[in-house]
């Protein structure tokens, strides 16, 4: 039988009690009010990135913010950095080198593409990067070519990526 922490830690909810309680949100009035943020993906915007990539919710989150704002970019060309400063206006912390990461391997002849084709592949690379984190130290293996190594970062970054 599962106790409350190993429930509050599987169902990612340590992160938003922490938050609310920092945030002074103490009334069972300021604890709707702060956990109907969250359901409505309204409590991202302006956030650290620390925070943000909290849990899988806030990625979701701030995935869904991201479209929202720039929906009408449709199928623009833009640059990876032109996608980066987008970003920062959402999460001023963002570090650039996720977006240049999920950019390098897919665009490496240009350093501009379609902002659709750029955002859904920052989404997923976003998204599953801690997935792809624990791939990279699992595979890589000096005598298998399973991963290569970014040369704009120096992470290991799949193969199937590039």
């Amino acid at each position: 039988e599962e106790d409350g922490k190993a429930y509050l830690d599987r169902v990612e909810l340590y992160p938003y009690l922490e938050d609310a309680i920092r945030k002074g949100k103490t009334s069972v009035n300021s604890l709707r009010k702060y956990f109907q943020s969250v359901l409505d993906m309204r409590h991202i915007a302006g956030r650290e990135f620390e925070f943000v990539c909290a849990t899988k919710w806030n990625r979701r989150s701030f995935l869904s913010v991201l479209s929202a704002t720039t929906e009408q970019l449709g199928n623009d060309i833009i640059s990876a950095t032109d996608l980066y400063q987008i970003i920062a206006l959402i999460c001023p912390d963002f570090p650039q080198e996720l977006v240049l990461e999920t950019f390098f391997p897919l665009f490496i002849d240009s350093d501009v593409a379609p902002y659709r084709t750029l955002v859904s592949a920052f989404a997923i690379f976003f998204y599953y990067e801690p997935t792809f984190r624990i791939l990279a130290t699992t595979y890589t293996n000096e005598d298998q070519d399973v991963f290569a190594v970014n040369s704009t970062t120096n992470n290991p970054l799949p193969l199937a990526l590039l």
